[in-house]
């Protein structure tokens, strides 16, 4: 489900028709324009636009409500799902778990004794297949992140989901203890609740410059 620059009244029908099917989970991705695609093209020439930040904002609250109030949990910002239904493949992904990269192009995760290692394999599916016959593995990158890469790569991650992520954890992958600034939980944009951190609704739009201030 996407979000589109075609007003409230369109936005309002789409949400009626998702809701009208009884989806038990609902994805509101927000359209990133990719360079190359047809729809750059479209924007360079001004015969379609990107929706606006603040248009954005609004619509994204709107769709909060409408889903919250239909009895879909908020569970990750871009995802919402009846109680039973979050996506455990996805989860995966935002609470920093281990995960196998296989087929053209995918990226893969795995805690090593060397620490958090990231793989990505070959693109384009010729070039898959050939080295997978060649050499029994498409692996074209293999990287041991930092720890301040891992930790950061945690924090995104993690402040995505309601559930939060874990201080301890996240001061185990740094390798240093963490100080959150005072002034983001007086101003509501995270919350403590025992040793989980956790995005407010404020927050969670913010969350890059969340991370930023939380791994100075």
């Amino acid at each position: 489900f996407g979000v589109t620059g075609e007003g409230d009244g369109r936005l309002e029908a789409d949400l009626e028709a998702l809701l009208s099917l009884g989806v038990p989970h609902i994805s509101t991705y927000q359209l990133t324009i990719e360079p190359g695609t047809a729809f750059a093209r479209d924007a360079a020439r001004g015969t379609h636009h990107a929706v606006e930040e603040d248009q954005s904002v609004e619509s994204m609250a709107h769709i909060e409500a409408r889903l919250t109030d239909a009895g879909y949990d908020h569970y990750e910002i871009s995802n919402y799902a009846k109680p039973g239904h979050e996506s455990r493949h996805n989860l995966a992904y935002w609470r920093g778990w281990d995960y196998v990269g296989v087929g053209p192009g995918a990226h893969g995760r795995l805690w090593t004794v060397a620490g958090r290692v990231a793989t990505e394999t070959a693109l384009k599916p010729a070039d898959y297949i050939a080295a997978v016959e060649a050499d029994r593995t498409a692996i074209v990158s293999r990287e041991t992140l930092s720890r301040s890469e891992a930790a950061e790569e945690y924090v995104l991650m993690g402040l995505r989901v309601q559930e939060g992520l874990s201080l301890s954890r996240l001061a185990e992958i740094k390798g240093a203890p963490i100080d959150v600034d005072p002034h983001l939980l007086e101003d509501g944009y995270l919350v403590v609740a025992g040793d989980r951190l956790q995005a407010t609704a404020l927050g969670r739009p913010v969350l890059d410059a969340l991370t930023r201030a939380l791994l100075v």
